[in-house]
């Protein structure tokens, strides 16, 4: 989290890369199949819901307690594999 912007740079970033991979799922959170992700990128609507999607997993995160040190490992391994 020390990013500037963090929950937004990192959410849309996150949505970026999902829309890439997968450009149907626009339609499922309300964009056209057609949105350019850089006009994505500045709509206030697409920043909003791609930062509270980072919020929400930060809480989920945060709720693990004295268990995050192995989730964090677990999710860091996987993210390695993914990148």
């Amino acid at each position: 989290q020390k990013i500037p912007n963090y929950h937004d740079e990192v959410g849309c970033a996150l949505y970026l890369q999902f829309f890439e991979k997968c450009p149907q799922a626009k339609l499922l959170f309300g964009w056209q199949l057609e949105a350019d992700p850089s006009e994505l990128s500045q709509s206030k609507t697409f920043r909003s819901q791609a930062s509270l999607y980072i919020k929400l997993l930060d809480t989920v995160v945060d709720m693990l307690g004295p268990d995050i040190e192995l989730l964090t490992e677990i999710l860091v391994e996987l993210g390695e594999k993914h990148w």
